[in-house]
């Protein structure tokens, strides 16, 4: 008599992404529409692998990681539903429902998304050239003028005890420019000009600390937030 064995498949319990965690989403969206969604962390990297948007859950979930194509068009799916519905992981696909409505939302194959770099431990290993902290009023700022002028970059530069922060196109030019000064610098070893291009300039909105390095002629920043959100921006000299 031959035995039939019957694989078992692993219970895995239904989650909700609560309210924080759903506009972290969006905002990584506005990096890449494409991600992986980890069950310990939401991270997202641009075409050109210059900008890095991180975020680790408080608790993991339990859930097989899945990939989102279109992570905006899956936000406003799960968007129609009264509260916050509840998901459930499958091969391909997640069954979302609340009450007694469903949604059957297909995933993508994880290859088919880029893969992001995990920076964490290897910028931890570095000496920074530069931690400040910026707060939200001044990166709100920072963000409302470059829209207004136009500008593609910005400078940090190193003024003794403060830092400035230049938004225009180029230093030294004709265009039209901003300057504010920043005051609440833990480390100030800057040599020389950095900029970044404001293409990458991404994060939500808030206070953050930055720690810069800078190594030949190439910068990277790490922009860390107290809501959790980290993002992993280059910049250059």
């Amino acid at each position: 008599m031959n035995e039939i064995l019957f694989k078992k498949e692993k219970d895995v319990t239904p989650f909700s992404f609560d309210e924080k965690t759903l506009k972290i989403l969006s905002n990584f969206a506005s990096i890449h529409s494409s991600m992986v969604i980890q069950k310990d962390k939401l991270s997202v990297v641009n075409n050109s692998n210059s900008c890095i948007g991180l975020y680790n859950f408080p608790e993991p979930y339990d859930f097989n990681e899945f990939g989102l194509y279109d992570t905006q068009e899956f936000l406003s799916a799960i968007s129609v539903f009264e509260t916050f519905p509840e998901i459930n992981v499958k091969d391909n696909y997640l069954d979302i429902s609340s009450k007694e409505n469903k949604l059957k939302y297909f995933t993508t194959a994880k290859e088919l998304i880029p893969k992001v770099i995990d920076l964490e431990d290897q910028f931890n290993k570095l000496d920074p050239d530069l931690v400040f902290n910026l707060s939200a009023d001044k990166l709100a700022l920072i963000n409302k003028i470059s829209s207004i002028i136009k500008s593609k970059y910005v400078f940090f530069e190193s003024r003794k005890k403060k830092i400035l922060i230049t938004v225009c196109n180029e230093l030294e030019s004709s265009n039209n420019s901003y300057e504010l000064y920043i005051d609440d610098i833990e480390v100030n070893n800057l040599e020389k000009p950095v900029k970044i291009e404001l293409d990458n300039f991404k994060m939500l909105p808030g206070e953050y600390k930055i720690e810069m390095k800078v190594k030949n002629s190439k910068m990277m920043s790490r922009w860390s937030n107290l809501n959790g959100v980290k993002y992993f921006i280059a910049g250059s000299i």
